[in-house]
């Protein structure tokens, strides 16, 4: 649509220019509408990168409802912390390949292993009030295989309203 736009303004107003200077001119709105579009996700990438190098301890938060969005909001919002939320983890896989917060969905149960490897996870928060046992149970398993702490705060979050942060836990 902007090569069009540029080639008939530029008929009407200036005058027929070289093939060339559509050519080039096409091909450079290309890439830069590419990089307006692309822009935003290549520096969420790079700030998650850049969390990951930090010397905090990696967390991983299992879960994507209500409950996980309180606990990324806390760690995020606490600075005295040194833990860092580097990836989320969806045991149904439904969100996989999304972010929340900028923070990547890795998805299934098997996910923890490649979570472990790419994000360097030392720690995983269960934040999942609706996650079945035997997946809880699973994700214990799985973390004391890879020698990983599990911390379960769904059940306090269920039951406490507002006032509490994970630091007074």
């Amino acid at each position: 649509i902007t090569f069009i736009i540029q080639m008939l303004g530029t008929l009407l107003f200036v005058g027929r220019m070289p093939l060339t200077y559509y050519a080039l001119g096409a091909i450079i709105q290309f890439l830069l509408i590419l990089l307006s579009r692309f822009s935003m996700r290549i520096f969420k990438d790079e700030r998650t990168i850049f969390s990951q190098k930090n010397t905090g301890i990696n967390i991983m938060v299992v879960g994507v409802g209500q409950t996980a969005n309180m606990v990324l909001n806390q760690l995020k919002g606490d600075d005295n912390t040194i833990w860092q939320p580097v990836c989320v983890l969806d045991y149904k896989n439904e969100h996989t390949g999304r972010t929340i917060d900028g923070l990547p969905i890795i998805g299934g149960v098997e996910g923890i292993n490649e979570a472990v490897k790419t994000y360097g996870v030392r720690m995983a928060i269960i934040a999942d009030t609706l996650m079945p046992y035997d997946v809880r149970k699973d994700i214990r398993q799985r973390c004391s295989e890879l020698d990983i702490d599990v911390q379960d705060y769904s059940g306090f979050y269920q039951t406490v309203v507002t006032g509490v942060d994970l630091k007074n836990l």
